[in-house]
């Protein structure tokens, strides 16, 4: 597991480093060091190259139309037309800390996963569930997300015997690595896949690299494509920023694992 990590947490430093805050701190950077050489006009031009990548990232405009694009390779299914599997793979996405024991709740992405993963068990869609989210190297406290997870199916009447946990993916390409393993153990070969529809391209490829076809089940978590016209698509938001960072990461990410075979 260690060897996976290590490559996993290096990928991370490659997809940040491309994230249009890093950039925008960089180019800051140079305007700073240009300004000190007293380049007044080139460090002039930098700031304003900085503004205005900030800028447009930061448009409701630009972040729905990325996020739209990924959500439309997925589009939302009826339950009715799932198809039925021996098993099923939820991922995690993301859980907060609520209070002082180290108490978490989940976001409302990773919830309605959870509340599909439920509601397709209860259609007798699947026999098992593998929750598949381990916790980032850096916690805020010890319960895992997939601990969280499993505590909001059985809620949702999900039978606890059901129900498989991998405590330890903090990755897409180790949700596919970990989830084969209980997959072998359970005789599960084609799983259903319940994840985001802006994660599931890379989620399912990562899976097929590894020589497993799943049945992606999307949900559709982001309202993306909220119709904008005048002022509301161009004024700039922290929300439109922090969408188009998260497409942008998504896609540097796809495009580094299929440079590493991963996908």
């Amino acid at each position: 597991h260690s060897e996976v990590q290590m490559d996993e947490y290096l990928s991370k430093i490659v997809v940040f480093l491309s994230t249009p805050a890093f950039d925008i701190l960089l180019l800051l950077i140079v305007a700073l060091f240009l300004a000190v050489k007293r380049y007044f006009k080139a460090s002039l031009g930098v700031v304003t190259a900085a503004a205005a990548l900030g800028g447009v990232c930061a448009m409701p405009a630009v972040g729905g139309s990325l996020l739209e694009g990924l959500e439309r390779e997925y589009p939302k299914q009826a339950v009715e037309g799932v198809p039925a599997a021996s098993c099923m793979v939820v991922l995690g996405g993301t859980v907060l800390p609520v209070d002082q024991r180290q108490s978490r709740q989940l976001t409302n992405s990773t919830a309605i996963r959870a509340d599909m993963a439920a509601e397709l068990y209860g259609a007798g869609k699947t026999e098992f569930i593998i929750v598949s989210a381990g916790n980032p190297p850096w916690p805020e406290g010890k319960v895992t997300e997939a601990e969280v997870m499993r505590r909001l199916l059985v809620e949702r009447g999900v039978p606890q015997q059901s129900m498989i946990l991998d405590m330890s993916a903090r990755t897409r390409r180790e949700n596919a690595l970990y989830s084969r393993t209980i997959m072998e153990n359970i005789g599960c070969e084609q799983p259903l896949l319940v994840a985001s529809a802006t994660r599931m391209g890379l989620a399912e490829a990562a899976f097929g690299a590894l020589g497993i076809t799943v049945a992606p089940v999307a949900t559709d978590d982001r309202e993306a494509a909220r119709p904008l016209s005048g002022l509301d698509a161009v004024i700039p938001s922290k929300e439109a920023f922090q969408i188009t960072t998260r497409v942008l990461r998504e896609r540097v990410t796809r495009a580094l694992y299929r440079y590493r075979d991963w996908a």
